[in-house]
C-alpha cells in the first residue's frame, strides 16, 4: 500500500483592510476565510500592514497611497501598479484576484530567495529565521542547534559558529539552504552589539568567583528552552 505524501505548505500570507463600509468590510473577511480551502496561499487578516492592503477609498486619499507595497483597490481606479475589483463583491472575483496576488508574492519571494542562495554569506551581516525549517532542513544536532539560536533574535555569523560549536563551513551551508528555501532573514550587524552576543573574554581561574553552597539552580539549556517553546518533550520523558 503507498505511503500518502503530505501536502505542501501553504505559503501564509497577510492583508489590512481600510476604507470599506462595516458590512463590506465583514463581507470580505468573511469570503477570504470560506473560500481558504480553494485558495493557493493562507491568508491571515491584520489590523494594519500585512503583504496587501485591500482599500475601499480613492487612490490618493491615504498617506500609504504611492508609498509601495501591494494594494487591491475595491470600487475605483487603481493608481499606478495597483491591483483592483469592482464593487459589490462577488465571491468568484474575489478568489481569483487573491490567488493572483498571492501567486505573485510567492513568485516574488521565489526569485528573490533564489538571487540571495547565490550571494556569499557575509560576516557582516545578522540572520533571523523567517519560521521553523521543516525536519528535512535540520536532520543533525548542529543544525538543530543553530535554528534554535535563530529563532529568538537575529545573530551575526560569528556568533552562531560561537555559541553552536559547529564549524564555520558548516553554519555558512546551512544559512545558504535557508536563504534558498526562504527561511531566513538578514540584516546588517548594528554598530552596538547587544551585551551578551558580544564575544566575552575568558576570565582568570583566580578572578573566577566561588560558587556558594546553596547558589541557585542554572538555567536550562538552549535546547531545553527551545524545546518548552514549541511545546516539545525530551524523549525521555516519552
Amino acid at each position: 500500500m503507498p505511503i500518502p505524501h503530505a501536502a505542501p505548505r501553504r505559503l501564509a500570507l497577510s492583508y489590512s483592510v481600510e476604507g470599506l463600509s462595516v458590512r463590506d468590510d465583514l463581507l470580505l473577511k468573511s469570503l477570504v476565510r470560506v473560500l481558504d480551502h480553494r485558495s493557493h496561499q493562507q491568508w491571515q487578516c491584520l489590523v494594519q500592514g500585512g503583504d496587501l492592503r485591500v482599500s475601499g477609498a480613492p487612490f490618493g486619499s491615504s498617506a500609504a497611497d504611492g508609498q509601495g507595497g501591494l494594494v487591491l483597490r475595491m470600487g475605483h481606479p487603481p493608481g499606478e501598479g495597483e491591483f483592483a475589483l469592482p464593487m459589490p463583491l462577488h465571491a468568484g472575483h474575489l478568489e481569483n484576484m487573491f490567488n493572483r496576488i498571492g501567486d505573485h508574492i510567492a513568485q516574488q519571494r521565489a526569485d528573490a530567495a533564489a538571487s540571495a542562495a547565490q550571494q556569499p554569506v557575509r560576516d557582516d551581516e545578522q540572520f533571523r529565521l523567517r519560521r521553523w525549517p521543516p525536519a528535512a532542513l535540520l536532520g543533525t544536532p548542529e543544525r538543530l542547534s543553530l535554528a534554535a539560536l535563530m529563532s529568538a533574535r537575529p545573530q551575526p555569523l560569528a556568533v552562531l559558529q560561537r555559541q553552536s560549536g559547529v564549524p564555520l563551513p558548516l553554519c555558512i551551508e546551512f544559512l545558504r539552504e535557508l536563504r534558498q528555501a526562504d527561511l531566513v532573514l538578514s540584516s546588517p550587524v548594528p554598530a552596538t552589539l547587544p551585551a551578551d552576543a558580544a564575544p566575552a573574554a575568558e576570565p582568570d581561574a583566580a578572578a573566577r568567583p566561588a560558587v556558594a553552597v546553596g547558589a541557585a539552580a542554572p538555567q536550562p539549556g538552549l535546547i531545553a528552552r527551545i524545546r518548552a517553546r514549541f511545546g516539545l518533550q525530551p524523549a525521555w520523558s516519552r
